[in-house]
């Protein structure tokens, strides 16, 4: 009897933790693409549109979509809070899961002379806004790009306001920290240039073929790139996750 009830407890916490990490990986796999392009050793990538071609070009690959980061301070009023703001072009919705996890509004970056900003719940409650009813835009405070030191602090910022069009939920390190919006408006304001980019994010057609795929680009790109998986973005967390499950199945087999 102690024998059974050791064994089905081991079976049954395992099962838990394997669940539990296969929703964490699913949550995950909304926000972060399959393959991600970074610079190895800077924090703006270079890319031109013939590279990007050929990229598009390999075999099993659905889509790429170019994205800027930059950290930013938004207001809304009365109401402040720092996020990270992304931003995508077209291509994000073939890529992203983001625009399927939209929970008010519509997901909808805008164009340069209109761009709208989709909010992560936290940062759209930490603003004090609904995102589907808001009446004014929300400014945003960035750095610009290569700005000598000046008397005037605010020489080395740009500002611009983006008009709220919708909000995701998808987990809370992305709710409370990212906010999206038009890529080309975000350029402009960080002062990058035409091939600039933070990173290249890429959907698969086949997810088994990923070693294939990364192996191509990285033959293309050269040793200046950093080329990863899904695993590779969020080391971190999946090592932990791990380290997790087989200290439960050693406490519980030492028990047993």
């Amino acid at each position: 009897t102690a024998m059974a009830v050791g064994t089905a407890a081991l079976v049954v916490v395992l099962s838990i933790f394997n669940g539990f990490e296969g929703l964490v990986k699913t949550l995950y796999s909304s926000f972060y693409p399959d393959i991600r392009i970074t610079s190895a050793h800077q924090k703006v990538m270079l890319l031109d549109s013939a590279m990007l071609q050929k990229i598009r070009l390999l075999n099993n690959i659905e889509a790429v979509s170019m994205v800027v980061e930059e950290n930013v301070h938004l207001q809304n009023g009365d109401y402040k809070t720092n996020a990270v703001i992304k931003g995508v072009d077209d291509f994000y919705s073939k890529v992203s899961g983001v625009p399927e996890r939209v929970l008010n509004g519509k997901f909808e970056t805008g164009t340069d002379e209109q761009p709208k900003l989709v909010l992560g719940s936290g940062i759209e409650n930490a603003l004090s806004l609904l995102s589907d009813r808001a009446l004014t835009p929300v400014t945003a405070y960035l750095p610009k790009k290569g700005v000598e030191f000046s008397d005037n602090p605010m020489d080395a910022i740009s500002t611009v306001n983006l008009q709220p069009a919708g909000s995701f939920s998808i987990q809370q390190d992305f709710d409370n920290k990212y906010v999206i919006t038009n890529l080309s408006i975000l350029k402009q304001m960080l002062g990058l240039k035409t091939n600039e980019y933070s990173s290249a994010e890429i959907k698969l057609k086949k997810p088994a073929a990923e070693k294939e795929v990364i192996t191509a680009v990285q033959q293309l790109l050269g040793d200046n790139y950093l080329v990863e998986n899904r695993y590779q973005q969020n080391r971190s967390l999946f090592a932990v996750m791990q380290m997790e499950k087989w200290a439960i199945y050693g406490i519980l087999s030492l028990i047993l």
